[in-house]
């Protein structure tokens, strides 16, 4: 026998063996298609459902982060404002007259060794 008659009869019983297969009764009965189709239903509304909330959970973090550059723009213009409220001639224009006068005569000490001795 040829190899391509041996591969046609192969063929045709694997064919024959897939045309006389049959599932087991307990399979095929109408509890287990509703079983097969209520585990459809089930997690068919499963996957809705954690759909829903993964988008609703996106826009939320959209929405936080827009807050949090909001919040550090709004942080960089109060540090900007406090760098100037701090500012010498800004200070200087605040004192009330006569109420501090500007040091003259500024002396600077060296100080030689890195101890202090405290005294009661």
């Amino acid at each position: 026998m040829s190899q391509a008659m041996q591969l046609r009869q192969n063929h045709r019983m694997f064919t024959q063996f897939l045309q006389n297969w049959e599932l087991p009764a307990f399979l095929t009965g109408v509890g287990v298609r509703l079983v097969i189709a209520s585990l459809m239903v089930v997690l068919g509304v499963g996957y809705i459902v954690q759909i829903g909330t993964l988008t609703t959970s996106g826009y939320q973090i959209a929405a936080l982060e827009k807050q949090v550059n909001s919040l550090d723009d709004d942080t960089q213009k109060l540090k900007s404002e406090l760098a100037t409220f701090q500012s010498i001639s800004n200070v200087e224009k605040r004192i009330v007259p006569g109420s501090m006068i500007p040091a003259s005569n500024i002396r600077h000490i060296k100080v030689t060794s890195e101890t202090v001795i405290a005294q009661r």
